[in-house]
């Protein structure tokens, strides 16, 4: 029964605009209205959402680069704690050896003071020993004068007590033409074949031990 009712004035209706034609074109009028209307308002709700998209694009990428940039910035802080950690334990390793080094060097500065005395007095012994090596090389020299003085004039001696002793003997036995000193005594010599024949005993002398008599 709705179903009819609403028939017969939808035919009504149709049939008051077949006979106004005033009417007709206010529903044509009004229905385009209503069309840009509803295209105003889509477009009013859909340049938003577009620019919200865009916005949201531009925030998802920012935030894609912060966390970039965030996990970069986690890789470094690990790697400068690391650092750091081996820092501290060189730094620490390093204290200790300077530590050491100290101890060292003031045990050196001690051997060095000990060094520096014991060179210092030995220095001193040096110059004193150079002074007593002077004064004994003077004395040795002395000593060497001395010698050849006394040396000259016991040869000088020994060669006239020869000559007194032996060339006496000499004139007797004509072969005894050499001397020699033994404990302290000059001995007349004669030569036999190779050997020297000295004293009453006519003791073997060697060569080296026997002396020309110069009468």
């Amino acid at each position: 029964m709705i179903k009819i009712k609403w028939s017969k004035k939808i035919v009504d209706f149709v049939r008051k605009i077949k006979e106004d034609r005033r009417l007709l074109s206010i529903i044509v009028v009004a229905i385009i209205l209503i069309f840009v209307g509803i295209g105003s308002i889509a477009g009013y709700f859909v340049l938003p959402s577009s620019s919200i998209e865009n916005e949201l694009a531009l925030s998802q990428a920012e935030l894609k680069t912060c966390q970039k940039n965030l996990g970069e910035c986690n890789n470094t802080t690990a790697s400068l704690s690391t650092k750091i950690s081996e820092l501290e334990k060189n730094i620490s390793k390093l204290t200790s050896n300077l530590s050491n080094c100290k101890l060292e060097k003031e045990n050196y500065k001690s051997s060095l003071e000990n060094c520096t005395k014991m060179k210092n007095k030995i220095s001193d012994e040096l110059k004193s020993c150079k002074k007593d090596l002077i004064t004994a090389l003077n004395n040795l020299e002395e000593q060497k004068k001395k010698y050849k003085k006394l040396n000259k004039s016991y040869e000088e001696i020994k060669t006239n007590f020869a000559k007194n002793k032996c060339c006496p003997l000499q004139k007797l036995v004509p072969d005894y033409k050499y001397y020699a000193v033994s404990e302290n005594d000059v001995l007349c010599c004669r030569k036999e074949d190779k050997n020297y024949l000295c004293g009453p005993d006519e003791e073997k002398t060697s060569e080296e031990e026997v002396k020309q008599l110069i009468c």
